[in-house]
């Protein structure tokens, strides 16, 4: 008796999932944020304007609750999510003085050259 296997269907894929892909194909940045008394927060965001003022509104991450952003730092653009990840999760390990060292060098590129950023926060 011959058997035949029979494959199975492709799935095709949520539209979650589908959505999920889509977002993380977007344009990414990476911003620092002055907060009250000194500290520096990092994050990453789509829309880093749109963030700022969920932080500054107290809508945003629970550590901006307690320490308001003042003013934006600095911020690079990365062409998706992981990598703009990955440079965030460089600069969450740095300490605060070398944290402006790292701004101070990238305000010094020209906006041609800021693409250099992203080799020069992820050798950190």
């Amino acid at each position: 008796m011959k058997q035949t296997t029979k494959s199975l269907p492709s799935r095709k894929p949520s539209t979650r999932m589908l959505a999920a892909r889509a977002r993380s194909a977007e344009p990414w940045s990476l911003y620092l944020l002055q907060c009250k008394g000194g500290v520096i927060y990092t994050g990453i965001a789509r829309d880093v304007e749109a963030r700022c003022a969920a932080h500054t509104n107290g809508t945003g991450a629970r550590f901006t609750r307690s320490h308001p952003p003042r003013r934006l730092l600095m911020q690079i653009d990365y062409p998706n999510q992981r990598d703009a990840s990955r440079a965030e999760y460089a600069v969450k390990r740095l300490s605060a003085p070398q944290k402006r060292a790292l701004i101070r060098k990238l305000k010094l590129l020209s906006p041609g050259e800021r693409a250099a950023a992203v080799q020069l926060v992820q050798r950190i």
